[in-house]
């Protein structure tokens, strides 16, 4: 199997599925102008964002992730629900990039870990906070201060906020202490 690279048309890779020659995702049929046919099976799925967007995009890739197709979505959640109701993909299938070398914990790695129901401590800016879920919601909050009470995972990847600024663009300057 083919890793996918960090970057498919210049969007940053959050999920993707395995990719080699026994998926089949479908087909795409292209003619060209002289009348030549040919078919190029969809091996591989990616879900991608640009980094000055907030919505999502479905590649469809062939075996050496050449982007295919894609489709544009307004959320994480409905991405993945997309690829896995239309590519008949199950939640376990899907695959998340890891930061080699680099001891650093990405904003991807933080996606698939609360895919995943994983809960985190974390320091920004010299303050403690964390991201705990229960049967009710999901929560951040700042120890020994506000909250903020959010429907799920998904949700607090989107509006999720500290300091009027999202997860995604202060993740950089984040320090995780405790995953569990």
């Amino acid at each position: 199997m083919i890793k996918p690279p960090e970057k498919l048309d210049g969007a940053k890779v959050i999920a993707y599925t395995s990719n080699d020659e026994s998926n089949n995702f479908g087909i795409v049929h292209y003619e060209e102008e002289d009348g030549v046919t040919y078919d190029v099976v969809i091996t591989g799925l990616a879900v991608a964002n640009y980094d000055a967007d907030n919505r999502y995009y479905v590649f469809s890739c062939d075996s050496e992730w050449n982007v295919i197709s894609d489709t544009l979505h307004e959320s994480l959640k409905q991405a993945i629900g997309y690829a896995e109701s239309s590519y008949r993909v199950i939640p376990s299938l899907w695959k998340y990039p890891v930061s080699e070398g680099n001891m650093s914990y990405s904003f991807e790695e933080l996606v698939r870990d609360l895919y995943n129901g994983h809960e985190f401590h974390f320091k920004y800016l010299g303050k403690e906070y964390s991201i705990s879920h229960n049967s009710r919601g999901t929560y951040l909050s700042e120890f020994n201060g506000d909250y903020q009470s959010l429907t799920d995972h998904i949700e607090l990847l989107q509006k999720g906020m500290i300091d009027g600024k999202h997860l995604k663009d202060i993740w950089n300057d984040v320090e995780v202490t405790i995953i569990f």
